[in-house]
C-alpha cells in the first residue's frame, strides 16, 4: 500500500514538473510575430511585414504613392533585421529596439516607431 501511495506521489510530481515549461521569446521573435504599421506627422505612412522566410518594408506619401518597396529573405540578431532584396542585390541593415507596445526600426540615422498593424497608429517622429 505504501508503494503504491509513494509512486502516485512520485507521479503527481513529475505531472506537475512536466507542466511547467517556460517559453523563451527573444526581442527577434517579438519583431517577427506581427505586421506592423507606422504613420509619421506629415501623413507618410510604413509597413514591415513578415511571412514566413520573407521580410517586406514598404513607405508610402501622404497620397499613398510606394516610394520604397524593400523585399526579401530576412534574418534577425539581437540587434539588426537583414532584408536581402534580391532584385536590387543589396542586403539593407536595420537596427531595431522592441517595446511591449511598439517597435523602433532605425535606417541611415532616421528612427520610425512601429505600432502593431491591428492597432490603429498614432503618429510616429517626424521621418
Amino acid at each position: 500500500m505504501k508503494k503504491i501511495c509513494l509512486f502516485y506521489a512520485v507521479l503527481l510530481v513529475i505531472l506537475c514538473l512536466c507542466g511547467c515549461r517556460r517559453v523563451v521569446v527573444t526581442t527577434a521573435d517579438e519583431l517577427e510575430m506581427v505586421n506592423r504599421c507606422a504613420q509619421t506627422k506629415s501623413g507618410m505612412r510604413a509597413e514591415l511585414d513578415f511571412l514566413e522566410d520573407i521580410a517586406s518594408f514598404k513607405v508610402y506619401d501622404s497620397k499613398e504613392k510606394l516610394l520604397t518597396c524593400i523585399s526579401g529573405v530576412f534574418a534577425i540578431d539581437g540587434k539588426n533585421l537583414y532584408i536581402t532584396d534580391s532584385h536590387l542585390c543589396k542586403t539593407y541593415i536595420f537596427g531595431y529596439k522592441v517595446y511591449s507596445d511598439r517597435a523602433e526600426l532605425e535606417y541611415s540615422g532616421e528612427t520610425l516607431t512601429f505600432y502593431p498593424a491591428s492597432e490603429p497608429s498614432s503618429t510616429a517622429g517626424e521621418n
